[in-house]
């Protein structure tokens, strides 16, 4: 259920009317409980008592999923954590999607497999509380979480197999010690990064929306500790060296593209590098992919940065791999330009 009142003339009416239909159909589950929960609120200020009536009614034995979405007006909105955590749904709830309120939990959820937070203020001792006593938590889903500075996976948790996190700016450390973990997506705007066990990751993505060597720390990183690589997505909004100065242009100079003999990867099947540029870590990290990846089924080079929806495909084959080039319509040349003159031997 949801609400959108952006319409000012409409808004208390309609209000009102969501409201009413809401108490009915609660009313009509006070005795059979329900096994999903879904409110989405957008607009203006809202009474959040109705919603902790709501919440009263839904959190019941036999609940499965709870997602609460709030527009940012309402971010001070402080989620009731006694009817989850000590009420009677705490052992069947499946999946917990916050979003836009403060969460303050103070133990584990014991069926909880899925944990999406957005916008949230959680300190970060509160979230390893959480996921630590969580024992069957298997995907962890964290945006725009900004009071959290160093994120703990503990070993316990042996089903854990994805993570994802993005726009937490106070976020300096990511530890995992689940051993099973085997799909990752970040940015690289954290500092440190242990995932554990790389041997079980397949799937990597990585983005930053600044200028950082992502490229290059991928092609010095990755092939010796991620060897059982299936899919691997990066974007890069530059590549500069050490002393924050433009990147060298494989165009600019030709000469000497390093090559690290081997690093094969037998398993990695698709690859998508998102901001593709003609620096020459850039052009390093393809060809080491191209003559390396012997399972290799699509290569995509993109070059469009975030922002910019004016583009062309180019398409042709790699090796027997469909290889699909992006690139925006005007003033992307040198870019282009690279693919044509170190890419030109891999089509077949």
């Amino acid at each position: 259920m949801g609400l959108n009142c952006w319409d000012p003339i409409s808004y208390k009416k309609n209000c009102q009317t969501f409201i009413d239909r809401v108490d009915r159909i609660m009313k009509n589950h006070l005795a059979i409980g329900v096994k999903r929960f879904k409110f989405q609120y957008y607009g203006s200020y809202f009474r959040t008592s109705k919603l902790n009536s709501w919440l009263r009614t839904a959190v019941t034995p036999g609940i499965e999923e709870l997602e609460i979405s709030l527009g940012y007006k309402q971010a001070k909105y402080n989620f009731p954590c006694p009817l989850l955590f000590a009420g009677s749904g705490r052992n069947s709830i499946r999946s917990l999607h916050l979003s836009a309120c403060a969460f303050h939990p103070v133990a584990g959820l014991g069926s909880l497999t899925r944990l999406y937070l957005s916008n949230m203020h959680i300190l970060g001792d509160e979230l390893r509380c959480l996921i630590s006593n969580s024992f069957a938590l298997e995907e962890l889903y964290l945006t725009n979480c900004r009071q959290i500075i160093c994120l703990e996976v503990p070993c316990q948790l042996r089903r854990f197999v994805k993570l994802e996190v993005f726009y937490c700016s106070k976020l300096k450390v990511i530890e995992n010690k689940a051993p099973n973990l085997c799909t990752v997506a970040i940015d690289s705007d954290v500092a440190c990064v242990s995932i554990g066990d790389s041997l079980q990751v397949k799937d990597l993505e990585m983005f930053c929306e600044v200028e950082f060597n992502i490229v290059y720390h991928a092609r010095a990183k990755f092939p010796a500790s991620m060897p059982n690589l299936e899919t691997l997505s990066i974007a890069s909004a530059g590549e500069v060296v050490q002393t924050r100065m433009k990147h060298d242009s494989v165009l600019e100079d030709p000469s000497g593209l390093r090559q690290m003999p081997g690093h094969r990867h037998d398993s990695i099947k698709k690859v998508d590098i998102t901001g593709f540029c003609s620096a020459k870590s850039m052009v390093e990290l393809t060809c080491h992919i191209l003559e390396n990846a012997t399972s290799l089924k699509c290569l995509t080079l993109d070059t469009i940065l975030y922002g910019y929806e004016q583009w062309r495909r180019v398409t042709t084959k790699l090796g027997g791999a469909n290889f699909s080039a992006q690139t925006v319509s005007l003033g992307r040349g040198s870019s282009m330009s690279s693919i044509g003159l170190y890419f030109v031997n891999f089509v077949v």
